[in-house]
């Protein structure tokens, strides 16, 4: 084999694996990505946690009464603002209001100054109407704070 045609497997090799990556990344409900989230909580409670919702948590979370989404999605993250853009859609076709309060985290490092911030979060949660759900991208790190 040439080094030409070397370099080009590598080349070819390469983008596969940065849209495999993004696809990944922008579908949390794939089954590698599940393998880390955590589980939505007791939807009996006021304030349920749990993972970036997909179509039929919103589902799930309508039917239990939640009436507010917080998110912790970061737009500024570029698959977790492709998140959240989805995300509005699907609150806004089950009739959910969705509050957004950005915090950036990957792979459960804290980075920038939203964490010192936070107390906005916790006074939305606190002060929202009916139930709330609470995310972030896997449930875990974020939500937390």
């Amino acid at each position: 084999m040439t080094l030409k045609r070397i370099l080009a497997l590598l080349a070819v090799l390469a983008v596969a694996g940065a849209g495999l990556a993004w696809y990944i990344l922008i579908t949390p409900s794939n089954p590698l990505t599940r393998l880390f989230q955590r589980p939505i909580s007791d939807v009996d409670a006021r304030i349920i946690i749990g993972p970036y919702p997909e179509e039929r948590d919103f589902e799930l979370l309508k039917r239990n009464g939640v009436e507010s989404v917080v998110t912790l999605l970061n737009p500024a993250i570029p698959y977790e603002n492709t998140l959240l853009e989805r995300e509005k859609l699907v609150a806004a076709k089950h009739g959910l209001q969705l509050r957004s309060f950005p915090m950036s985290s990957i792979l459960g490092q804290r980075f920038g100054s939203e964490y010192d911030t936070s107390a906005a979060a916790a006074e939305a949660i606190a002060t929202a109407p009916g139930k709330v759900y609470l995310h972030c991208y896997l449930g875990m790190h974020r939500i937390q704070v």
